[in-house]
């Protein structure tokens, strides 16, 4: 076939390969030397592509320069040694010379021809697997397009596929509590045929005997004949239903407290147990179908307390020590009803309200409504369980409190402790936590720290009891301390003075507490949210920054300017370490004068952990001259980094270290710094109970949530057009402390949070 082409187009083929043998391509060279005679190089190149095309035209069999040369045409292989190659291919991609050698001698063919048929065929089979893997992306592609179109003309619609109708808030809302109902109500009716052994049984929302005789009229509803139920009576009030609530509850909790793996596993590099949520549904719900729509995690700490089983029930079960105990959780708490008395806090049931928060600006106050149980098990073990009752309330009887049955963004699932007392005066503790939330509550940057459990978790909870109890140890101690004085002199402190410096700083850090979560109850003069940016190219990072003002006194007001960053990469205790050491300390605080140096006068230890501790420092100028004191107290945990100060003058910390005057009050200033809630780089995510996203690790997180809020006093409310100058200044001033603590702690990374 190529002699047969070659002869019917023996004129094409001579212009195609060989150039024309005749003056023509002389002609077409002189012609195109000529159009492109004058431009840059035209000479020399048309020189190269005549000897070029003269050389070709030798090759084909004329002469050149005298030179007579044979040209080699290239030569198809046969069909037999396509086969032999091909079948030597199948056994390997690069053969060695040996058997290149044996290949040439089978097809007759020279060993750098074998070879460059090899490379050839190599060649060609990744050009063909580019090519699939290139198809194979284009229809993934394909098929993304036209989801992101189908999303985005949804989500223009704005209509619900579900009721054909508009999505609006309130339906969201109902719809969100339509969920929270039937979880509460798949828990009461499974408890109920568990302990019934099938007989009783939740029809049209009420319990029914199936084993009691047939008769006309509806059937007749029935009470669990069980200790953790009540019978409808005085005593009970009408509360049968909250009490078959937190029954089910109870039994829930012992059993999550009493099983391991596979319904928990030990999170890697960490103490947290994580929860299977596969596993929790196929347990608890064999045979209900379960969709959560909520963000959830369900995590277990077990620790060591310095304190006895029944000292924590009394603080469990009484709504203002609880509050005490974990002051920066538990925002407030109320005992709306007694529901069932108890012996020594045995059997007693309580509903109760509480508003928890995260010490962050972003995140707000999460109220829930619940009840709380307290069983003693066994003699020196207790439980004591909450399970949230929105949803139920309404259909409680006796409960007509005025406290509606709305949607919440946060519920708890059954939660508590079992609290088992040890001979040393300590208690060993495991904490379960279980609690649903809404996440389009909270920023995006705080997901990871809510979904990992040192948010709210149980890990937050054990660490701060831990705290508190090594605080109040701490104060039962006597230790000799001194206070440095301005001469340069120490001054005794008895132990009467060093409990109320403890006092005052206590107030003041929860006043802290108070300020940097939220408005509270203080109601806003002036609002000023901007962001603000710093460093230059790619050091250039944008901070958010809220300033607002309320009126305290006559003729006083208070500025209030917070933010929060996230430093991804760099450890929450990296941070700390830097905002306590007192050698930099000008660099970050803007109530310092950053000529100014920082002396510690007294400190004052309040725990175990290196980092708990009250101080007294003392600003002195550059000049030598003393400026006021600054309280300050440090509390430090697995789970939670604060450090909250405030200016105080020389007479007024004598006068409490004298007692004679501790009822003033402080304007606290400080900064928050939490873990991100993420796994380090390279750790493997635990799946933790949250059907909106994966959950992070427990392990020891990569990053830090930094917040910083500084209050100062002004004199009468400033104008509109002053209080906006005023607030860009403040502003500015948080960007450049959180400039600094970039550079101090090393990050690479600032993102507003």
């Amino acid at each position: 076939m190529d002699g047969e082409w070659r002869e019917q187009f023996n004129d094409l083929y001579n212009w195609l390969v060989l150039g024309y043998p005749g003056g023509d391509n002389q002609v077409i060279q002189q012609n195109l030397g000529a159009e492109v005679n004058g431009l840059p190089g035209a000479a020399a190149n048309m020189g190269t592509n005549t000897n070029a095309a003269a050389a070709d035209q030798g090759n084909g069999g004329g002469q050149a320069n005298g030179d007579q040369r044979t040209r080699h045409f290239r030569r198809r292989h046969n069909v037999e040694q396509i086969q032999i190659l091909e079948a030597a291919f199948k056994e390997g991609h690069h053969p060695d010379e040996k058997r290149r050698l044996e290949l040439s001698r089978r097809t007759g063919l020279s060993p750098t021809q074998v070879q460059i048929w090899f490379q050839n065929r190599r060649n060609s089979g990744k050009s063909k697997a580019q090519k699939k893997e290139t198809e194979e992306f284009q229809e993934e592609n394909d098929r993304l397009q036209a989801e992101k179109q189908a999303l985005m003309s949804a989500m223009q619609n704005k209509i619900c596929f579900i009721c054909r109708g508009e999505d609006t808030p309130e339906r969201q809302r109902l719809y969100a509590e339509n969920v929270m109902l039937k979880d509460a109500h798949m828990r009461i009716a499974d408890f109920l045929k568990s302990v019934s052994g099938g007989r009783l049984q939740v029809i049209n929302h009420t319990v029914v005997d199936t084993h009691a005789p047939l008769t006309l009229t509806a059937p007749n509803p029935v009470m669990i004949p069980d200790e953790g139920v009540a019978r409808d009576n005085p005593e009970t009030g009408g509360d049968t239903l909250v009490i078959q609530h937190v029954a089910c509850a109870m039994e829930e909790l012992k059993v999550l407290v009493s099983l391991g793996a596979p319904l928990w596993s030990l999170a890697e590099g960490g103490e947290v147990e994580v929860i299977d949520y596969k596993e929790y549904m196929k347990m608890m719900f064999p045979n209900e179908r379960h969709e959560m729509e909520f963000c959830a995690e369900a995590t277990r700490k077990t620790g060591i307390i310095s304190c006895t089983a029944t000292d924590l029930v009394g603080i469990l079960m009484n709504a203002d020590w609880w509050s005490q105990t974990f002051p920066g959780i538990v925002a407030s708490a109320t005992i709306s009803k007694i529901i069932t008395p108890g012996d020594s806090g045995d059997g007693l049931v309580q509903l109760m309200s509480a508003e928890l928060r995260v010490l962050s600006p972003r995140v707000p106050v999460r109220k829930i409504n619940f009840i709380r149980r307290c069983q003693k098990i066994a003699e020196n073990i207790w439980a004591v369980v909450d399970v949230s009752v929105d949803g139920i309330r309404d259909q409680a009887a006796g409960l007509n409190d005025g406290a509606p049955s709305t949607y919440t963004a946060c519920r708890l699932q059954p939660s508590g402790c079992h609290i088992q007392e040890l001979n040393n005066g300590h208690c060993q503790v495991t904490w379960i936590v279980n609690m649903v939330h809404d996440e389009a509550t909270v920023p995006p940057l705080h997901h990871p720290l809510f979904r990992s459990g040192w948010a709210l978790g149980a890990c937050r909870w054990i660490a701060s009891l831990q705290r508190r109890c090594d605080y109040i140890a701490s104060l039962h101690t006597n230790p000799v301390l001194t206070l440095n004085t301005r001469s340069g002199g120490a001054a005794p402190i008895t132990p009467e003075g060093r409990k109320s410096v403890l006092e005052v700083a206590h107030r003041m850090t929860l006043k802290f507490y108070e300020a940097i979560c939220g408005p509270g109850t203080q109601p806003w003069t002036s609002v000023d949210e901007r962001r603000g940016s710093c460093g230059v190219g790619a050091e250039r990072f944008e901070v958010d920054v809220r300033v607002v003002t309320f009126p305290v006194g006559t003729g006083a007001t208070v500025l209030r300017a917070t933010t929060t960053v996230w430093l991804p990469g760099t450890p929450a205790q990296q941070v700390f370490n830097y905002l306590c050491d007192g050698d930099r300390r000008t660099e970050w605080d803007i109530g310092a004068n950053r000529t100014s140096t920082i002396r510690q006068e007294g400190c004052f230890g309040t725990g175990q952990l290196d980092g708990n501790s009250v101080s007294l420092l003392r600003t002195i100028a550059s000049n030598g001259a003393y400026g006021k004191l600054i309280l300050q107290e440090s509390c430090i945990d697995a789970s939670c980094m604060v450090l909250a100060y405030a200016q105080i003058d020389d007479q007024t910390i004598q006068d409490v270290i004298n007692g004679t005057n501790t009822s003033f009050s402080l304007l606290p200033s400080g900064v928050v710094v939490l873990p991100d809630g993420n796994a380090e780089p390279g750790a493997p995510p635990t799946s933790a109970m949250c059907s909106s996203s994966s959950s992070a690790s427990h392990r020891s997180n990569s990053g830090s949530l930094v917040s910083i809020m500084y209050q100062t006093l002004l004199s009468g409310q400033p104008p509109e057009h002053l209080f906006k100058a005023v607030a860009e200044n403040v502003g500015n001033l948080l960007c450049q402390a959180i400039d600094k603590i970039k550079s101090g702690v090393h990050a690479n990374v600032v993102l507003a949070a």
